[in-house]
């Protein structure tokens, strides 16, 4: 599912299977039956999604117990900044290093991103981690993707991914049910 009907259009052209099929909803917007999904996965999306405690909450019920969740987010390192690049430079341009601010003020943020005021949300590395863990989600692994070396000698601008992380993928498997977290 994605609210993109050309992300949907792209999947339905890429992936065919019998048991496979695909709904331009967003997730938070659907009514899903408890314990239904074995898998729940998305990729950079749960950043321009306000409502974080809800939409892990809907995940947790939809997982079956030993589901698993696998996201990707933007890393808070980047997000905190409220929208602005904040590599520091050498009168020359040269990077210096990147300043992180506002790193606990969750909230609302805008930034550029191919067009302007693009809407997205700060969360602490804790809010998304307590958050997974207050609704039955175990965390399996975390991972802060750095690029290959391949990669890095295409687009020479990867190096800084080696100063930074950009992006927080994590695992985590569905242990107990819902009702049984809220104490």
């Amino acid at each position: 599912m994605d609210i993109s009907s050309n992300m949907i259009a792209h999947a339905k052209k890429h992936h065919v299977h019998d048991n496979l099929f695909f709904e331009q909803v967003a997730f938070e917007e659907m009514t899903v039956p408890a314990e239904t999904f074995d898998f729940i996965g998305s990729s950079l999306a749960f950043h321009y999604i306000a409502g974080f405690q809800l939409l892990i909450k809907k995940i947790s019920t939809a997982l079956c117990e030993g589901g698993v969740l696998l996201f990707s987010i933007e890393h808070p390192i980047i997000s905190a900044n409220m929208g602005k690049d904040n590599w520091i430079t050498t009168a020359e341009g040269s990077l210096l290093y990147f300043a992180i601010d506002n790193y606990q003020l969750e909230g609302l943020r805008t930034q550029h991103w191919l067009v302007d005021n693009v809407v997205k949300y700060h969360r602490t590395l804790s809010t998304i981690v307590n958050t997974l863990i207050e609704h039955g989600l175990q965390i399996e692994k975390m991972v802060e993707p750095i690029p290959s070396k391949d990669a890095v000698s295409n687009l020479q601008n990867l190096n800084k991914e080696f100063r930074r992380p950009s992006f927080l993928i994590i695992r985590a498997k569905k242990t107990i049910t819902h009702q049984n977290v809220s104490n």
